[in-house]
């Protein structure tokens, strides 16, 4: 994949930067984890089964931010014991360097931690994905794709298992080692790719392509299409189509997909948005705006 620079992060929003940092409550200082050890890939073989299920969205507070928007109704609430007594005493605890993407010009990371059990499983724009001790900075595993993605992407945590993607496929990776359990390519054609953090609800996995990566950006035939993926072996259960038929003319129009996790209900239900069909207008196109007197 081309290593040219992008304009994605003019498109949307990212976190610009080239290390994670984290903020401990009544902390100023700590250690900084700069060592790792990589995990054994194993892209080609089928892993160990996963079982288990989410437990049901319920709307209060979080005990922990364990799902990408904090609980599996996307609150992004969580109990905190911050208060404003105390919130200016706040420092750093520790810092993680992050390799800046050549393919990009706007940061190395856009995405949102997620914590479990005391381990922060964080993901590059490469796709590249670390497993953090929260105690002490240490980086207790790391997975290298280095597979550009656009962002903001992300990885989702249940039942011992990583859920992420990279640029064209959806991947699932053992949470104590790191070692890859599955790999399920979704993209269709050149012209798409992946860039959302998965969801995760009752052993099914939830992933959508958009019609964008870090070289192309809506090109004829760049479809959303979502994914529900066995978590256990990414066997695709279902997909849907989210712009049908490109409305009738897949050799110039693109369109529809997944930026961002879905929310899920007590019963199960899925809620997403949906992005915009393409092309809106030809690139450099005047927009005229006409607006009525008072």
């Amino acid at each position: 994949m081309s290593k040219q620079a992008s304009t994605i992060g003019t498109r949307r929003l990212a976190m610009a930067g080239a290390a994670l940092v984290v903020a401990a409550g009544l902390v100023a200082g700590g250690c900084s984890g700069s060592s790792s050890s990589s995990a054994l890939a194993c892209p080609s073989k089928p892993g160990t089964a996963v079982t288990g299920t989410a437990p049901a969205a319920t709307g209060r507070p979080a005990a922990g931010w364990t799902q990408p928007g904090a609980d599996l109704a996307n609150t992004r609430d969580v109990a905190s014991a911050i208060t404003s007594t105390d919130v200016a005493q706040l420092g750093v605890a520790w810092t993680v360097p992050l390799t800046m993407p050549k393919a990009y010009t706007d940061g190395a990371y856009a995405t949102t931690p997620v914590i479990v059990n005391g381990v922060v499983y964080v993901q590059d724009l490469d796709s590249n994905v670390f497993a953090i001790s929260l105690a002490t900075g240490k980086v207790l595993w790391t997975h290298d794709y280095d597979s550009p993605n656009g962002g903001p992407d992300g990885v989702t945590v249940a039942d011992g298992v990583v859920y992420a993607a990279t640029a064209t496929a959806a991947v699932a990776l053992a949470a104590a080692t790191g070692a890859q359990l599955w790999s399920r390519t979704l993209t269709g054609n050149d012209h798409e790719g992946i860039a959302m953090a998965p969801g995760y609800n009752n052993g099914t996995v939830y992933m959508s392509t958009v019609p964008a990566n870090v070289t192309t950006q809506y090109g004829p035939g760049g479809q959303g299409i979502l994914w529900a993926l066995n978590a256990k072996t990414g066997a695709p259960q279902w997909s849907w189509n989210q712009d049908q038929n490109l409305w009738g003319n897949p050799a110039v129009n693109s369109g529809a997909g997944l930026w961002y996790t879905p929310s899920f209900d007590a019963q199960g239900n899925i809620y997403m948005g949906i992005a915009n069909p393409a092309p809106a207008f030809a690139p450099g196109a005047p927009i005229i705006v006409t607006v009525a007197a008072t």
